[in-house]
């Protein structure tokens, strides 16, 4: 009897060890991420966007009137429309959707509705993080409104998925996933 308890039990913890993921990251994955990043010439298209929720953010959201179908006021999928963040040398240049609520300022109409910088930042540093995560932070200016100021943190993963997070002075922050990759020049 107490065999067969240490068998099942021995099967059990097996069984629970076989289902557990690594992630294997080859060489060739770590070498072009870090061409990519000490080169300053990669891109990143956000595959969805994750606004900060807040109270009223939700009630829009959840009216029905604001978000396609199959969004949620916690994850909407960007897939179809246009976004970017550029990093070419120096420049960095972003177009990143906007959804959640504008703290000061603003312009009528869709000018100005997005997230969008084009410049050499300010306090640009790249650190290594745990599992060879590579952490970019910078600051700088809206395009058209110079007052507005975005705090921005990209995380590229050794397997290239990226995650952007935008803290901004006149809006409610916003966190975009997607993929880099190695800059292509536009013909």
């Amino acid at each position: 009897m107490m065999f067969k308890r240490f068998m099942i039990l021995l099967s059990f913890g097996i069984f629970l060890t076989a289902c557990g993921t690594t992630a294997v990251v080859s060489e060739a994955d770590e070498a072009s991420l870090k061409a990519m990043i000490d080169g300053k010439s990669f891109e990143i298209i956000s595959q969805s966007a994750s606004p900060q929720n807040t109270t009223a953010f939700n009630a829009v959201a959840n009216s029905g009137l604001f978000l396609a179908p199959g969004n949620t006021a916690g994850l909407i999928s960007l897939i179809g429309n246009t976004n970017y963040l550029k990093v070419k040398g120096d420049t960095i240049s972003a177009y990143l959707p906007f959804y959640g609520e504008r703290r000061m300022g603003g312009s009528y109409g869709t000018r100005g509705a997005g997230i969008e910088f084009e410049g050499v930042p300010s306090d640009y540093e790249v650190k290594i993080g745990k599992k060879n995560v590579r952490e970019i932070r910078f600051s700088i200016r809206d395009k058209e409104e110079t007052s507005e100021q975005y705090q921005v943190r990209i995380n590229i993963y050794p397997n290239l998925s990226a995650n952007i997070n935008v803290n901004s002075t006149h809006r409610t922050s916003m966190l975009y996933r997607g993929d880099a990759s190695l800059y292509k020049k536009e013909r």
